[in-house]
């Protein structure tokens, strides 16, 4: 597979990711993505950025 562009956020555990991905949180946001593509592209119930 080619890069994702992802940064390594594949071999980060999902649970750090939703640390990361939480409102407010300016310097991690940008990984709320991986938590869509780890769910098959699908908002999941416990999504942590309102919209």
């Amino acid at each position: 597979m080619g890069d994702s562009g992802n940064d390594g956020d594949f071999s980060m555990k999902t649970e750090k990711i939703y640390e990361y991905c939480q409102p407010g949180n300016n310097i991690g946001t940008h990984k709320c993505g991986v938590l869509l593509e780890r769910n098959n592209w699908k908002f999941p119930k416990d999504y942590p950025i309102p919209f």
